[in-house]
């Protein structure tokens, strides 16, 4: 009886841990996606400030 408990903890733990890998996935994406928006966002301020000096 303890070892199916056991068992039944173990699966539970691994799919926390299996959520948790993916939603870390998620926010580096997310985090990368938003710094490519902020770089190109400034590259083009940059562009705009070039032009008109």
């Amino acid at each position: 009886m303890k070892k199916k408990a056991f068992n039944a903890d173990q699966s539970g733990s691994t799919q926390i841990n299996a959520d948790k890998a993916f939603l870390g996935f998620c926010s580096i994406r997310f985090l990368a996606s938003k710094n490519l928006l902020l770089s190109a966002l400034v590259a083009l301020s940059f562009a705009r400030v070039g032009e008109r000096t």
